[in-house]
């Protein structure tokens, strides 16, 4: 990526869209997010950046202070970091996005998932980096990400190597705090049940707050519908459920950043509802969902 300081009383609205703003700027014409304006306007300085990518297209609006992250740097030490055990599933990098997705062989949990590590950042001025933590279960082979680190921008620039120490620090605390979570909400969600409405109930919220497409909660709702024909349902089945359909979806890996805040999310929030019922069944969930979510 690269930057043309522009004096901001030379940016001239042009027209005003839903999510897009077209200005002019020395009588060439560029398209911002409606955000992008916004946030320019805010400035104090009397000059901005205006951010290119390689191939001319600009990518974003910003202070002068503000500055991209080096994502093919980044990867390369993250896969350093993850070494020679780490079976790579994505690894998409550019100047302005990098989706990282791998599956570590040597950290297991015997007889339930392996760890798995997702790195997503857009240098667009409003995304941080995240790395996001969780584990491939081995009978579904369902992907579940149990939290995130968001990285203070003095560490991701990785100028020297006091910063990749701390990076790689930051990555292995991660990984044991997060096999021992892990292995808590496993036994937590089996051990509560949920009536199907509820259930339903609760896909339904999921979906009104963006987190669960229609299209994946009809399937969710089908699936589920059959085992609660034959067993008891449990926070865990409904969890396998969800991630079964959006471990393969396409349509939403697309978005890989969203997939991943999806996915964290959901977990989070059946997690907290498991911790309000320890033990038995989820018996007031308007009261859950108000308390938790």
């Amino acid at each position: 990526m690269y930057a043309k300081t522009i004096a901001k009383r030379k940016i001239e609205l042009i027209k005003e869209g839903i999510d897009n703003v077209l200005v002019r700027v020395d009588g060439e014409e560029y398209v911002l997010k409606k955000w992008q304006y916004e946030k320019l306007n805010k400035y104090t300085s009397p000059h901005v950046y205006f951010w290119f990518d390689s191939n001319g297209k600009l990518i974003t609006v910003t202070s002068l202070e503000w500055r991209p992250v080096d994502n093919e740097k980044f990867a390369e030490v993250i896969l350093k970091i993850l070494g020679s055990n780490a079976d790579i599933v994505i690894c998409d990098v550019d100047d302005v996005e990098l989706r990282l997705l791998a599956k570590l062989r040597d950290v297991k949990i015997p007889d339930l998932g392996s760890f798995t590590i997702a790195v997503h950042n857009i240098n667009d001025g409003r995304h941080a980096l995240r790395i996001f933590n969780g584990f491939t279960v081995y009978d579904c082979d369902n992907v579940v990400f149990v939290g995130s680190e968001v990285f203070r921008r003095r560490i991701i620039h990785l100028t020297d190597r006091v910063n990749i120490k701390r990076l790689e620090l930051l990555i292995k605390t991660d990984i044991r705090r997060n096999i021992v979570r892990f292995i808590r909400i496993h036994e937590d969600l089996r051990s509560i049940y949920i009536e199907f409405n509820d259930a339903v109930r609760l896909l339904e919220y999921f979906r009104t707050k963006n987190l669960l497409p229609k299209y994946i909660t009809e399937d969710v709702v089908d699936d589920i519908t059959e085992i609660y024909l034959h067993n008891d349902l449990t926070l865990w089945d409904l969890l396998m459920t969800i991630t079964y359909y959006t471990t393969r979806s396409k349509r939403i890996w697309n978005s890989f950043g969203f997939a991943l805040y999806r996915i964290t999310r959901i977990v989070n929030m059946l997690e907290r509802i498991a911790n309000k019922h320890s033990g038995g069944v989820v018996y007031d969930l308007d009261r859950a969902i108000l308390e938790t979510c």
